[in-house]
């Protein structure tokens, strides 16, 4: 759903099924059912605030902000999405990559390099203490390209969709104190002609490049961990 104008002071709403829920729909077996819906704030840039202050920053992106259309493809009509809690709070956590100076995961097609532990820990942030407790996580929805990743002894959330995206869900290992998010990724076996198809090469090297992303269901939080995947044959 998007707000295609609101200069009359009249509110218009663009609103389309995606994909997915075009296919529900078209099973035509009463099983279609709008159970809930989400909000997002994808283009809002909170910038502005930090810059202008909140009373000018508030009014600078109600005015000037452009608004995107409704977009049919699920994966990125909401990107942001806006979350509910009871009590009011300040500051939204954050999710970090431990140890806090890994900014990437590197694999190959084969050795010690085929799978890497990945940790990730939410953390307080803006002076704070501890995660409010609304926004403490418990489960972590982990984004993967099913075409080149899997998650170890883990099973994905449903078929991928369109873009060969898989979801996986995974609990945390420690809910009480820091909530932790641990898995292995590991990389698909591959051809060459996948490489050719997606890869670049580098120094000789035929490389991937990809995204893993993590959203806390709670907090909202999002990371974007990038992968490379080096191939070891020729």
């Amino acid at each position: 759903m998007g707000w295609l104008d609101n200069s009359t002071n009249n509110i218009i709403l663009d609103a389309v099924l995606t994909d997915y829920g075009r296919q529900a729909l078209s099973r035509n077996d009463g099983s279609f059912r709008i159970a809930k819906f989400s909000l997002g704030d994808d283009e809002v840039n909170y910038g502005i605030i930090t810059k202008y202050g909140r009373t000018v920053g508030r009014e600078k992106i109600e005015k000037n902000t452009p608004i995107f259309e409704a977009f049919t493809n699920q994966n990125i009509g909401l990107k942001y999405r806006m979350i509910s809690a009871p009590r009011p709070f300040t500051f939204l956590p954050q999710i970090t990559l431990v140890p806090t100076s890994q900014t990437s995961v590197q694999l190959s097609t084969s050795g010690d390099k085929i799978s890497s532990f990945v940790k990730l820990e939410q953390r307080p942030t803006g002076g704070e203490t501890t995660v409010d407790a609304d926004l403490v996580e418990t489960n972590f929805d982990v984004y993967v390209n099913d075409l080149f990743l899997q998650i170890e002894n883990q099973s994905a959330s449903g078929t991928p969709d369109s873009n060969k995206i898989a979801k996986y869900v995974i609990r945390v290992s420690n809910g009480t104190t820091i909530p932790t998010l641990e898995f292995r990724l590991k990389v698909k076996p591959l051809r060459a002609e996948t490489f050719t198809t997606y890869g670049i090469t580098v120094s000789s090297k035929k490389i991937i490049t990809t995204i893993v992303k993590v959203v806390g269901r709670s907090s909202g939080a999002v990371v974007e961990i990038p992968v490379t995947i080096e191939s070891t044959t020729s």
